[in-house]
């Protein structure tokens, strides 16, 4: 049994034996949805990824963490961080809770929590609310909600993988263009 499913089934008998108070099964909801989203996002981008989806390193509320963070696993941040952030093949969380104050590198990020610092992303990066974002962010793709702060500036840039179909699609477009010249076609 993984953490969600553990943290699902407590909730549950909790709800059955009647021990929440009516607030504290708002807030429960709440957790609930957020546990939610991000192992959505994780199914979603660990299916792009070699590894296995369990591989995932979970830093919980709790953790601090001042220097460098590498991994070569997704990782989920709900502490503290500060420093530099390297996971070039990876995906990285930052959930709700989190605060981080670092230069991120990683394939997809998601940010749930408050992120100071430049992200750099090679597919993705995705600012959810209530999360925040002040730095720059240089990645292929970048989508942000309703209620999502972000300052600093974007620079989108294709993915190599594309860049590298584009450029080959256009070299064969030109030989057979020159092939059609040379055996005397109009197109």
């Amino acid at each position: 049994m993984n953490w969600f499913e553990t943290l699902r089934s407590r909730i549950a008998r909790a709800r059955e034996e009647h021990l929440l108070p009516q607030r504290l099964r708002h807030l429960q909801k709440q957790t609930e949805n957020v546990a939610l989203r991000i192992r959505e996002a994780f199914l979603r981008g660990t299916s792009t990824t070699q590894e296995a989806p369990g591989d995932v390193t979970n830093i919980g509320k709790s953790v601090s963490v001042k220097g460098e963070l590498a991994s070569a696993e997704d990782v989920i941040i709900e502490g503290r961080m500060e420093g530099k952030i390297e996971l070039k093949d990876h995906n990285l969380v930052v959930g709700p809770n989190a605060r981080i104050n670092a230069q991120i590198n990683a394939r997809n990020v998601i940010v749930m929590g408050k992120v100071v610092g430049n992200i750099q992303a090679s597919r993705s990066v995705e600012i959810k609310a209530p999360g925040s974002v002040m730095g720059d962010i240089n990645s292929s793709r970048i989508a942000t909600e309703d209620g999502a702060r972000f300052k600093g500036s974007v620079d989108i840039q294709k993915r190599r993988a594309d860049a590298t179909e584009q450029h080959n699609s256009s070299k064969a477009e030109a030989a057979q263009f020159m092939s059609d010249r040379s055996s005397g076609k109009n197109s």
